[in-house]
């Protein structure tokens, strides 16, 4: 048996920028030994942020994506299941679980579903529509996706702790390199501390 990490980028964040790297490595080191990394090959004329029907179907298409893109996946040969997502990714990875539930139900499958951890790099109000068990998350409270006061109340709903970076935008940076350095050790020691436990 093996240990899974699926990372879910953001439309505009892909996985080889700094915060879903370097978690990846984190997993690697905390025993995730298979990785799956999604792409989301599209892009939207519309403004994602203020357009809602641009921003709804960004949404569904990126649930869409993951749908096909993990068709097929013998989630039940695995020991454990990390989830590490991004932005419009924290929706999708969200959704993903909550459809899983759905098919490994224990009236409905024989089979049971290995536990499944989140790792929510700056989430989205939608992404807490969809209820998860294990998660932690971070924002910054300069977010221009995320109105930081409802994310903290939808977080604390679901009893998912989340990170506060002040002056850190929806890439948790700040634009000062030796703080979003600072900032980036931070978070990674509290991914490596949740995935200890």
């Amino acid at each position: 048996m093996s240990n899974l990490v699926v990372v879910f980028p953001g439309i505009g964040y892909t996985s080889d920028r700094p915060l879903l790297y370097y978690a990846r490595k984190v997993a690697e080191k905390y025993g995730y030994d298979e990785c799956r990394i999604l792409e989301y090959n599209f892009s939207y004329k519309g403004d994602l942020r203020r357009d809602k029907e641009t921003y709804r179907r960004a949404c569904n298409r990126v649930c869409k994506s993951t749908d096909e893109s993990l068709a097929g996946t013998d989630w039940i040969k695995y020991d454990k299941i990390l989830f590490i997502s991004k932005s419009l990714g924290t929706i999708a990875a969200a959704s993903y679980e909550n459809g899983l539930k759905k098919i490994y139900n224990k009236e409905v499958s024989e089979y049971a579903l290995p536990p499944i951890k989140h790792i929510f790099f700056t989430p989205l109000e939608q992404t807490f529509k969809n209820p998860v068990q294990n998660a932690i998350g971070f924002i910054g409270t300069a977010d221009n996706w995320s109105k930081l006061d409802r994310i903290i109340r939808a977080a604390n709903k679901q009893y998912i702790p989340i990170s506060v970076y002040e002056r850190a935008n929806h890439s948790l940076e700040t634009g000062d390199m030796n703080e979003d350095l600072d900032n980036l050790k931070d978070i990674m020691a509290v991914c490596e501390g949740y995935l200890k436990s």
